[in-house]
C-alpha cells in the first residue's frame, strides 16, 4: 500500500475514534418520559443540547436546526431475502437557530470531563417558505403537513412514506464541514385548527343518481340520492382520538316516476369512510402542482354503518318547474311531474380504535378522506330487480381547539 494509502486509512479510523467518542443529548421543555412532544403553528420549542466528550476534540461550528422531513422507500427488483427498497428524502423545512460566538469554548475545543450545554429556541411557522413550493393553486399546499408516521395502530398510513419533524444538532470540523456527531429528537407536528376549515361547509348538497335498470324494455324511472355535506370531524390531538360529538346527516331519497309506477322498495344504506394518502414516488423527490405522473395513492375503506330503510315511508311530492327543467335525464325519460320522497338521519361515528390524521394537502403529500354512501332498493312484482346507488361526500377531519 502506498504511502498516501496509508495516511487515508488512519486518517478514517481517527475521524471514526472521534465520532463514537462524541455524545451529544437533548432535552426538551415539557418533557415526559418517552413521549413525544406535540407542537402545532406558533408554538416555541425550547431546549437544550448538552454535549460530552470522551477525550479532547477540536470542532468548528456547532448546528442546531429544526427540520421537516418528507421520506418515500420504493421498491427495487433484486434478488429474494434481501432489502428491496430505494429510500430518498426531502427537506422541506429547516430552521437554524443562530448561536451566539460568545456561547463558544475558547479555543473552540470540547474538553474531556466537562459538559458543554447549549440552548435553544424554535417557533413552529405557519407555512412553508418559497421555492419549497410555490403553488399558487391551492394555498392549503403552502401549510405545514401533519407529522406521518405509520404505526400499528395506524391502517391507513402507507410504511413507504412519512413526515418527520425532528430538532438536530450537528457538530462541524474542517472546511469541508464533516460532521463530528449528529444527534436527532423527533417532535410531532399537529395543523392549526383554524389552518383546516376551508373548503367545506355544513350547508353544500350532493347528488348521486341511477337509471333503474329497463323492465320488458321499459325503464320505470329515476332514482335519485342526496345528502347534506356534514361539518368538520374534530379530533383530539395529540392522538388524534374521536371526540365524543356524534356527527349526522341527512339523506333524501327520490324516484320519479315513469307512468305513476310505485316507487321502489327500499332496502339498507350502507356508509363507508375512504381514506386516500397521495404522495410523490418520483425517486428524486420533485414537487409536482397540480399531481402528475410521479405520484402514487394508498387508498383504504373501513366499514362505518348499516341502516335498515324497510321502515323510512315513501311521501308523494309535486316536483317543482324548476326541478323539471334542470333534471335532463326526467325529461327525457318522461317522468310524470309527480314524485316519491323520503328521508332519513344518518349518525356518522368514526372509529375509535384508529388513528385518523387532519385532511391536508401538499405537493409532497397529501390526506383526503371520503364518506362513501349505497343505497340499495328493488322493484315491485314476482321477481324483483335490485339494484343500488352510491353517493361519494367528501370529509373533512380537523383537530380540535384548546
Amino acid at each position: 500500500m502506498s504511502t498516501s494509502g496509508v495516511n487515508l486509512c488512519i486518517m478514517a479510523i481517527q475521524e471514526l475514534w472521534t465520532r463514537k467518542s462524541v455524545n451529544i443529548s437533548m432535552n426538551l421543555v415539557g418533557e415526559q418520559g418517552n413521549t413525544i412532544n406535540t407542537y402545532t403553528a406558533s408554538d416555541q420549542i425550547n431546549g437544550t443540547a448538552a454535549i460530552t466528550v470522551e477525550h479532547d476534540v477540536d470542532f468548528d461550528h456547532l448546528n442546531i436546526t429544526f427540520e421537516g422531513i418528507y421520506r418515500v422507500y420504493n421498491e427495487r427488483a433484486g434478488p429474494p431475502h434481501t432489502d428491496r427498497r430505494i429510500g430518498a428524502s426531502r427537506t422541506f423545512l429547516k430552521l437554524r437557530y443562530p448561536l451566539p460566538t460568545t456561547v463558544y469554548p475558547s479555543p473552540r475545543q470540547f474538553n474531556k470531563g466537562e459538559t458543554y450545554t447549549f440552548p435553544f429556541s424554535f417557533v413552529v411557522p405557519d407555512c412553508i417558505e418559497p421555492p419549497v413550493c410555490t403553488s399558487k393553486l391551492d394555498e392549503a399546499h403552502t401549510q405545514l403537513p401533519p407529522t406521518l408516521t405509520g404505526s400499528s395502530s395506524d391502517d391507513f398510513t402507507p410504511s413507504i412514506c412519512e413526515v418527520i419533524y425532528a430538532t438536530q444538532v450537528r457538530i462541524v470540523q474542517g472546511s469541508r464541514k464533516k460532521a463530528l456527531a449528529v444527534h436527532s429528537k423527533q417532535v410531532r407536528v399537529v395543523p392549526a385548527d383554524n389552518q383546516t376549515h376551508s373548503g367545506l361547509g355544513g350547508t353544500a348538497i350532493v347528488k348521486g343518481h341511477q337509471i333503474d335498470p329497463q323492465i320488458l324494455e321499459q325503464a320505470i324511472g329515476q332514482f335519485t340520492l342526496t345528502a347534506s355535506q356534514p361539518p368538520p370531524i374534530q379530533l383530539l390531538a395529540p392522538e388524534y382520538a374521536v371526540s365524543k360529538d356524534i356527527c349526522s346527516i341527512e339523506v333524501r331519497v327520490r324516484f320519479n316516476s315513469i307512468g305513476r309506477v310505485p316507487p321502489p322498495r327500499l332496502k339498507t344504506l350502507c356508509t363507508k369512510l375512504e381514506v386516500s394518502t397521495t404522495y410523490t414516488c418520483n425517486p428524486g423527490l420533485q414537487v409536482s402542482c397540480p399531481p402528475t405522473a410521479g405520484t402514487d395513492r394508498f387508498v383504504k375503506s373501513i366499514s362505518l354503518s348499516s341502516v335498515c330503510m324497510r321502515s323510512v315511508q315513501w311521501q308523494w311530492a309535486r316536483r317543482s318547474h324548476k326541478d323539471n327543467l334542470a333534471n335532463d335525464d326526467s325529461r327525457h325519460l318522461g317522468c310524470a311531474d309527480d314524485c316519491y320522497e323520503a328521508s332519513l338521519v344518518v349518525p356518522i361515528t368514526l372509529p375509535s380504535d384508529k388513528v385518523l390524521i387532519p385532511s391536508f394537502a401538499s405537493c409532497l403529500i397529501s390526506r383526503a378522506y371520503t364518506l362513501k354512501l349505497s343505497a340499495s332498493y328493488s322493484s315491485w312484482g314476482a321477481s324483483p330487480i335490485h339494484s343500488s346507488v352510491q353517493l361519494d361526500i367528501p370529509l373533512k377531519i380537523i383537530p380540535m381547539g384548546d
